[in-house]
């Protein structure tokens, strides 16, 4: 039977919760702004435009990368002001239509932008790639019943996201994983001064609280232990006061949030990256580490099959078991390892944009 069609595509929209809001906003949804710049890099004749419903707070129209992006700055109002910037979002998408037709719009979530992304590709009779991330694959989700999509319109990034929907009676058209750029992940011989490093939001779901629990455990056998927790959240003062309680200041830094390149350079310099978050999709952090050659402890969310880096545990006690045996002078290979590229990522989604007609992949 022949395979389906394929069609000439010249303008993409990308519609996201989020956007940097500059070149220097290197933390606002990293894999996002690295796969939009591969985009870019491997298809230059294509044009690109981002649609950001709420972030940036306080910009329109503006380039980001000689690429054009306009943000509603809805501000992550409630509603009824929500509806507001859904409006401000339908109109812009309108205006891109008529200055070059658009051939896709590809969603970021299956939340609100999928939402918009859908009625107006319906109305417009434009393709629709809806990308599914992480919690948006959970029944609390509330998208999930309004979005009525087809099986082919739904991608998601991992396996186990694809199971979650299945579950919930959900059918999509197939799985493309995240994708790093190798080159941000130089090889060096410099020593792994960082014995322990966490990298995320500091909320409740990223379980930061577990990660001093461990470490002030492991430090009565590892008295100079060296840990690192870099990000922000609402959790910051929290667990800053654990620390103090708990009597690990020497033993636990709480680096806040920094720019992305150094994320990289700690993870160089890091022995294991401490994964505690409950929940994940798949995770951005994982892969950085594995391509820095560095070891994951983590429970079973957000993995990949590479067991020779990634060390699952069931439990507390048993990450306690694995991280003393890890750290206990067991010689670890750092050799990187990327799993997949930016560039195969980018050649997944241009193949399934170019489909006339969707199929599962």
């Amino acid at each position: 039977m022949a395979g389906p069609s394929m069609k000439s595509v010249e303008h993409i929209v990308l519609l996201t919760p989020g956007f940097a809001r500059d070149e220097q906003d290197t933390t606002c949804i990293p894999f996002l702004q690295d796969y939009v710049l591969a985009l870019h890099r491997f298809h230059p004749e294509l044009r690109l435009s981002i649609v950001s419903l709420q972030y940036p707070f306080d910009r329109s129209d503006y380039r980001w990368n000689g690429i054009s992006v306009y943000s509603a700055h809805g501000k992550n109002s409630r509603f009824p002001s929500r509806f507001l910037t859904w409006y401000r979002v339908w109109k812009q998408l309108n205006k891109l239509h008529k200055e070059k037709l658009i051939d896709v719009i590809h969603t970021f979530w299956l939340t609100e932008a999928s939402l918009i992304g859908k009625l107006f590709c319906h109305l417009k009779g434009i393709k629709l790639v809806a990308y599914s991330i992480g919690q948006d694959t959970i029944a609390s989700n509330k998208y999930l019943k309004l979005l009525r999509l087809q099986p082919a319109e739904i991608i998601t990034m991992s396996e186990r996201l694809r199971k979650n929907l299945d579950d919930l009676g959900i059918t999509t058209g197939g799985v493309i994983p995240l994708g790093i750029e190798p080159l941000k992940f130089p090889v060096t011989e410099k020593k792994r001064d960082i014995d322990l490093i966490g990298i995320g939001a500091l909320t409740e779901l990223k379980n930061y609280g577990l990660f001093i629990d461990l470490v002030a455990e492991i430090q009565k056998q590892f008295p100079n232990i060296q840990a690192e927790i870099i990000g922000e959240g609402p959790q910051e003062n929290m667990l800053a006061e654990k620390i103090r309680r708990l009597g690990v200041e020497k033993n636990i830094a709480l680096l806040g949030k920094i720019p992305h390149s150094d994320i990289h350079s700690k993870l160089g310099r890091a022995k294991l990256l401490l994964h505690t978050s409950r929940f994940e999709g798949q995770s951005t952090v994982m892969m950085e580490a594995l391509a820095s050659g560095t070891h994951v402890v983590c429970f079973d969310v957000g993995r990949f099959d590479e067991p020779s880096m990634i060390h699952v545990c069931l439990d507390k006690e048993k990450m306690i078991l694995v991280l003393k045996e890890l750290l206990g002078g067991k010689e670890l290979s750092h050799t990187p390892v990327v799993l997949q590229s930016t560039a195969t990522m980018v050649s997944s989604f241009m193949a399934l944009y170019q489909k006339t007609t969707s199929f599962p992949l």
